[in-house]
């Protein structure tokens, strides 16, 4: 039994001799990024993981060959009586034995410890792994959300560019319609134009034909004032013969509501000639007249 023990020990220090060696050997000490450091961990599980299966294998092999030691054992328990002078050396053999297990198990102390640290440096690593691994799961959840804005601008954007052409439309159709009415008014300032001048003309005309009517009443006025004078001194009536002596003749007269008034005086010079002379006015207008009457036939 002590030598299956001491088989089992000694396979399970080489295998983890081996499993230690091989993990420095899968795992630098130098610094990756994650990614690498995470295949590597993979990569080392899965080396980690062949390694056990054979130290499996090796134990299963040494608790084997110790079963079929332990067989043979039993079978020569008969012939121990004989070989007790053997088991005495056999014990000094176990004694060393036990002593070079003793330092064995430093070994595998040591070696226990060395797997310790590599097994922090994977906890290290696959902690790191899973911080970045949630820091990258924040980064694509804020770069979703940014796109997701992004897209929510971009047809903002879309349907305020469609609105824009649409009041662009509308706007052209506006334009249009305002050259139309500019269009109108400007035929509408040309007609006003011509009515103007049209009306400055009439304008023209009327004060020309007021002018003209004003001067019409002014004249006619005036010839009704003559009229009245005439009519005044037509009123006057002498006596031609020399025997009447010196004579005076007033007369009034009316005209279209013009009053004429007319004075006026007479003789005879001699018996064929006379002589009379008058003055007459109505309103603004005044006139005289001077007149002789010769006669035949005395």
């Amino acid at each position: 039994m002590k030598a299956i023990r001491i088989a089992t020990i000694l396979a399970l220090a080489l295998a983890s001799t081996y499993a230690a060696a091989d993990l420095d050997k899968i795992i630098p000490a130098s610094k990756y990024d994650v990614k690498t450091e995470r295949d590597q961990r993979i990569a080392g599980d899965a080396h980690l993981q062949g390694q056990i299966n054979d130290q499996g294998n090796q134990i299963n092999a040494v608790q084997n060959a110790a079963q079929i030691a332990n067989e043979k054992a039993d079978a020569g328990a008969v012939r121990m009586d004989g070989i007790e002078g053997s088991l005495a050396n056999t014990d000094d053999r176990s004694i060393n034995n036990a002593v070079r297990l003793d330092g064995v198990e430093s070994v595998n102390t040591a070696q226990d410890k060395r797997l310790d640290k590599t097994n922090q440096r994977v906890d290290a690593v696959a902690w790191t792994t899973n911080s970045n691994t949630t820091r990258i799961g924040k980064v694509e959840g804020r770069t979703t959300t940014l796109e997701a804005r992004a897209d929510d601008t971009d047809l903002a954007l879309i349907d305020h560019g469609n609105q824009l052409q649409n009041h662009h439309g509308q706007l052209q159709q506006h334009g249009s319609r305002l050259d139309g009415h500019d269009q109108q008014f400007a035929n509408q300032d040309m007609i006003n134009a011509a009515v103007g001048s049209s009306l400055a003309g009439l304008y023209q005309d009327t004060s020309a034909l007021r002018s003209e009517v004003r001067q019409s009443r002014r004249d006619a006025k005036e010839a009704q004032e003559h009229a009245a004078i005439a009519l005044a001194v037509a009123g006057h009536q002498f006596n031609t013969d020399r025997s009447a002596g010196f004579q005076m003749a007033l007369s009034a007269s009316t005209v279209g509501g013009n009053q004429g008034y007319a004075v006026g005086a007479g003789g005879a010079i001699n018996d064929q000639l006379f002589v009379n002379v008058g003055i007459a006015t109505s309103g603004s207008q005044t006139g005289g007249v001077v007149s002789g009457t010769y006669t035949f036939g005395r």
